[in-house]
C-alpha cells in the first residue's frame, strides 16, 4: 500500500473500489486499519493459557490478545497468521506488531509489512496512525467442552462463559471457523446468549453466558434462537469499547486432535453445589455410580 494513502480513510471505502493517490488510478489495497486492531488488549488478571490456547511473542506477551480483526481471515487463514505475524514486548513496555504480508512483487519473495507500536498512553492521545494504545482490561473467557470430536455429529453443542470488568462499555464476542475452501470466514450463529452482574454480591464483574448448538430453543425463551448445521469454531473475535476506545483481539483455541468416541462404555457428571456423582457403565455392565462430596 502506498505510504502516502491515510488508512482511517481507506476503511469507509469497499476494497474494490479504493484509489491510489497522484494516479487516482483505482486499484484494490489494504490499509494497516483493515487488519490491525487500532489499540491493543492486554490482560491484567492473568496470562492467557498457552496450553489451551495459541499465543504469539515471548513469555512477556502471554497477557496480549493478538490485534488482529476478524476481515484478516478474508484473505489468509491460521496458518498464515502464524507465519506472518510478530508480537514482541520492548524493554520500554511498549508492544511491537509486525503482520509481513507477501505479494507478488520480486518474484514471488516480496513482502509488505504492516507495524504498529503499542504503549501505554491514553487512546485519545494518540496522534499517529502507526502507535496505538495498551488498553488494559479485566476479561476471561472459558470453553466447554474443550474438544472436537472425530464425527462432526456429536460436535453439537458449546457453551461459552465470559466475565469481564463493569466499567467496559460493551463486550462482544463472535465466533467464525475457516472456510478453506472460499476463503472466507464463516461466522457461527449464536443458539442462546444472556448476561448478569453481581452488584448485590459487590461483585465489579458482568457475566456473560453464549450457547452454539446444532438445535433450535424455543423463540418465547430467546429472541436470537438460531439453527446451524456446523457449529465448530476456530478463532473468537472481540469487539471491546473501553475507555472511550474500540478495541479487536484475537482469541484461538488450541483444540488439539479431534478425539475419537467409543461405544465400550459411557460416563455422566451430576455436578452440584454440595454434591457431586459420577455415573458409568462399561460395555452391558449395569451402571455404577460414584459420590464425591
Amino acid at each position: 500500500m502506498p505510504e502516502d494513502i491515510n488508512p482511517d480513510e481507506l476503511l469507509g471505502i469497499p476494497v474494490e473500489r479504493r484509489k491510489i493517490p497522484v494516479f487516482n488510478l483505482e486499484y484494490p489495497c489494504l490499509g494497516l486499519n483493515d487488519l490491525l486492531s487500532k489499540h491493543v488488549i492486554q490482560l491484567s488478571d492473568y496470562n492467557i493459557n498457552k496450553d489451551k490456547f495459541l499465543t504469539f511473542g515471548n513469555r512477556e506477551c502471554l497477557n496480549i490478545l493478538p490485534p488482529i480483526k476478524q476481515s484478516f481471515f478474508d484473505y489468509f487463514t491460521l496458518d498464515d497468521l502464524k507465519r506472518y505475524l510478530i508480537i514482541e514486548r520492548l524493554p520500554s513496555k511498549a508492544i511491537r506488531v509486525v503482520l509481513r504480508i507477501p505479494v507478488k512483487g520480486d518474484n514471488g519473495s516480496g513482502v509488505i509489512e504492516y507495524e504498529r507500536m503499542y504503549t501505554h498512553v491514553k487512546p485519545e492521545n494518540v496522534d499517529q496512525d502507526s502507535k496505538g494504545a495498551i488498553v488494559e482490561l479485566r476479561l476471561g473467557l472459558g470453553i466447554y467442552p474443550f474438544y472436537r470430536v472425530a464425527d462432526n455429529r456429536f460436535n453439537d453443542f458449546y457453551k461459552i462463559s465470559q466475565y469481564y470488568d463493569e466499567s467496559i462499555g460493551s463486550f462482544n464476542a463472535s465466533f467464525y471457523r475457516q472456510d478453506l475452501n472460499n476463503s472466507k470466514s464463516i461466522k457461527i450463529a449464536r443458539n442462546f446468549e444472556f448476561e448478569r452482574t453481581r452488584k448485590d454480591e459487590k461483585l465489579i464483574y458482568v457475566s456473560k453466558y453464549t450457547e452454539l448448538a446444532t438445535y433450535s430453543k424455543d423463540t418465547s425463551i430467546t429472541k436470537n434462537a438460531g439453527t446451524t448445521d456446523d457449529i465448530r469454531f476456530d478463532f473468537i473475535s472481540l469487539d471491546v469499547v473501553a475507555n472511550g476506545a474500540s478495541v479487536n483481539g484475537l482469541i484461538i483455541p488450541d483444540w488439539g486432535q479431534p478425539i475419537q468416541l467409543s461405544n465400550a462404555g459411557s460416563i455422566a457428571f451430576d455436578i452440584g453445589t454440595s454434591n457431586t456423582y459420577v455415573a458409568y457403565s462399561v460395555g452391558a455392565s449395569a451402571p455404577s455410580s460414584i459420590k464425591y462430596n
